[in-house]
């Protein structure tokens, strides 16, 4: 059974044992205030699930799926969506029925070490007054995914623990994306988008090449998913230096 857990230690050292899987959580946990998580765990650590919004990323011990599933349940109605490491969201899928939802979408998880791409000149770090200007870009349905979080959140949240990075073309923001979180050693880059009419000109190439060239001299290794059946998306990031490091499980709620 899953209880709320907030002691730091005790999760810190129960998500070090998931290696890889764990780094996002852990750096959720490493910021805390405005974009802290919450967290549930079982008595033995053998399962947590870290939870942002509506956005949950459980991890457990194969053949300890169980609780979760009984934990997502309790939930219905209350989530957005489930990151999970593919074969841990295989189990789970095959445990018992879960909240309803959409069929799953695989997604890989990339890190960067080193950039091989050069920076673009003109990249800004937005600010609180850049809110309103930057919502445009983010309109319900631009990903294939439902969003990891609401605009409003989603700026909120990345500024209280990472940057948002833009590029403007004719006066306004055409591309952008943006970190939450950094810490733990990690940049996770999210929220990559180009305006439509601005497609084909090799804006989101050059504004993720930004942010990534800020993060790693800032001694930040810059992560991201993308799905793995886009030849495009996939083509695009490794050529950015991007190595694929374990595929996900993506389901949306409804």
């Amino acid at each position: 059974m899953l209880s709320e857990c907030s002691d730091r230690e005790r999760l810190s050292a129960a998500l070090r044992e998931f290696g890889v899987a764990a780094r996002f959580p852990l750096a959720l946990l490493d910021r805390p205030g405005p974009a802290a998580c919450r967290f549930w765990a079982d008595e033995g650590a053998a399962a947590v699930v870290a939870q942002l919004g509506g956005n949950v990323i459980p991890l457990f011990r194969r053949g300890c799926g169980r609780a979760v599933a009984e934990w997502l349940r309790a939930q219905s109605g209350l989530l957005t969506q489930m990151i999970v490491p593919e074969p841990l969201g295989n189990e789970l899928l095959g445990i018992s029925r879960l909240p309803s939802h959409r069929t799953s979408v695989t997604e890989m998880l990339a890190e960067m070490r080193e950039l091989r791409a050069e920076a673009p000149a003109d990249l800004r770090v937005a600010g609180t007054e850049d809110s309103v200007r930057l919502a445009q870009l983010y309109r319900p349905q631009t990903f294939a995914v439902a969003e990891f979080l609401p605009f409003p959140e989603r700026f909120r949240y990345a500024l209280a623990a990472g940057r948002f990075c833009y590029i403007e073309r004719d006066g306004r923001p055409v591309a952008a994306c943006h970190t939450l979180p950094e810490a733990a050693g990690i940049g996770q880059v999210m929220g990559v988008v180009t305006d439509p009419g601005y497609r084909g000109r090799g804006l989101g190439r050059a504004v993720v090449t930004g942010l990534c060239r800020m993060l790693l001299d800032g001694g930040l290794a810059p992560q991201l998913f993308y799905e793995t059946r886009n030849n495009a998306t996939r083509g695009l990031y490794r050529s950015l230096g991007f190595e694929d490091r374990i595929a996900y499980l993506t389901i949306d709620f409804l």
